[in-house]
């Protein structure tokens, strides 16, 4: 269960980093 819960907070992750590198630009 560990593994699936930091599965979802990578994926969370990665669009608002994402996000957070568009909004400067």
């Amino acid at each position: 269960m560990a593994s699936s819960s930091g599965n979802c907070v990578n994926f969370s992750t990665i669009p608002l980093q994402n996000s957070i590198e568009h909004k400067p630009k």
